[in-house]
Order: structure tokens, then sequence, then C-alpha cells
């Protein structure tokens, strides 16, 4: 081969081997959502509940299928086992784990919205809140207008 039948063919591999590179590196990733992850898990007291309202659902242990639809068991009596605080995203919430009497649904149920929800604020800053309230309202007491 001549010098320049080299060079041609060394630029083409060159070619299709950075080609090759680009196109891998181009590719967006497949975006994922964001998953449950157990913070604690606390054992309770078998405790008995009955659902509230027609909405909630009861969700499998990891938290990525629905089980059963609490609309589908009206008269059901819950057994809850343990207390277990979930995390998704920067959200918490607490779960209780719940099955029925014959043991043939179970699962994870919200037993209390997350923090979030609640009001948005968390409890220290509630607390400071307040503090500073009563710290006003004392310093204020004393002055008249």
């Amino acid at each position: 081969m001549q010098s320049w039948q080299l060079k041609l063919v060394g630029y083409g591999a060159v070619l299709v081997a950075g080609g090759g590179l680009g196109l891998g590196l181009g590719q967006p990733l497949p975006a994922q959502a964001a998953a449950y992850r157990t913070v604690t898990t606390q054992k309770i007291a078998k405790h008995a509940y009955h659902r509230k309202g027609q909405h909630g659902a009861v969700y499998n242990r990891a938290h990525t299928k629905r089980v059963a639809s609490l609309r589908a068991y009206p008269h059901t009596t819950w057994y809850a086992t343990q207390k277990a605080t979930l995390r998704h995203g920067h959200t918490k919430g607490v779960y209780l784990y719940v099955a029925n009497a014959s043991r043939s649904v179970k699962g994870v149920g919200l037993a209390r919205l997350p923090e979030a929800r609640q009001g948005g604020l968390s409890s220290k800053v509630r607390e400071r809140r307040r503090g500073l309230r009563r710290q006003y309202r004392e310093s204020s007491l004393g002055e008249k207008r």
C-alpha cells in the first residue's frame, strides 16, 4: 500500500472509532423516579384499624406496586404489626405494615401525612416561631402606647 492509502485507512479508522464513541456519549440516560427508601422500622403491638374514608391503598413492602384499594374492602379490619418511616425524595411519611384477618392481603398503608403536607414547617421551625411570638408579646406588654 502506498502512504496516501495508509493515511486514508488510518483517518477512516479514527472517524469510525470517534463516531462510535460520540454516538454513545450523546445519548441521554433514561430518567428514573425517586424510589421509596425505608428510614426506620419499629415493631408495635398488634392493633386493629378501620378505614376512615373512601380513599387509600395498600402497597407492597417496597411501595412499588398497589396490592389493594381500600375502596374494595369497606368493612375489613386491618391489623398493624410494624410502623415504618419511608422517604420519597426529600419527604418522609409514617406507614403501617397492615394485613387483614386472614392475611390474604398485606402490605404498607399511609398512617400519617408527611411533614411537608401538614403545614409545610418542621416542628423546630414552629417551636422557634412560637418562642419569638412569646418574646414579642412579653416585651410589648410592659409598654404603653
